[in-house]
């Protein structure tokens, strides 16, 4: 083989590898854009939970108790007015998936004064999570993803 066959040769493969390096990146960078709708729906969830802990412990300092069902909470959060991409809110959001049922609160428990003393207690969950975990938040606003075996171990509000 001529040195300059064999320079072509070197040529090729380089040039060859270099298609498939760059083919992988390219098909690695399209899943993972697949999991874009996944992560928001994580993150919407994660939001919600979080406004339940905010709204609860607000209607519970402007009323003096913690609401007593979910159409009380319900008809207690704010109209807002900014919207997000689909052209709803973050209330609207929150209240259709509380009447769907995404999320069990514990309604008619009672916050303590302070957060920090309710870092323990579960007030919020996905409504799936005794039976295969998912995400909670706590008293203290802290969302956290958490095993069905945690939950079953864990401390809810109380609400008698």
């Amino acid at each position: 083989m001529t040195s300059q066959n064999a320079l072509r040769l070197a040529f090729v493969q380089r040039g060859f590898l270099a298609t498939n390096l760059i083919a992988t990146v390219i098909v690695a960078a399209s899943i993972g854009c697949g999991d874009d709708s996944a992560a928001k729906e994580i993150l919407t969830r994660k939001a919600c939970l979080a406004e339940i802990e905010s709204s609860y412990r607000s209607y519970q300092q402007q009323n003096g108790e913690p609401p007593k069902d979910q159409q009380v909470f319900v008809d207690s959060l704010s109209l807002e007015t900014e919207t997000n991409e689909e052209g709803n809110t973050a209330q609207d959001e929150l209240r259709s998936r509380l009447m769907e049922g995404d999320f069990i609160v514990m309604y008619g428990g009672k916050l303590s004064d302070q957060k920090t003393d309710d870092a323990n207690t579960i007030l919020a969950f996905e409504a799936g999570v005794p039976g295969s975990g998912g995400y909670v938040v706590y008293g203290d606003g802290n969302v956290q993803h958490i095993h069905a075996k945690v939950f079953a171990e864990s401390t809810t509000l109380s609400t008698e």
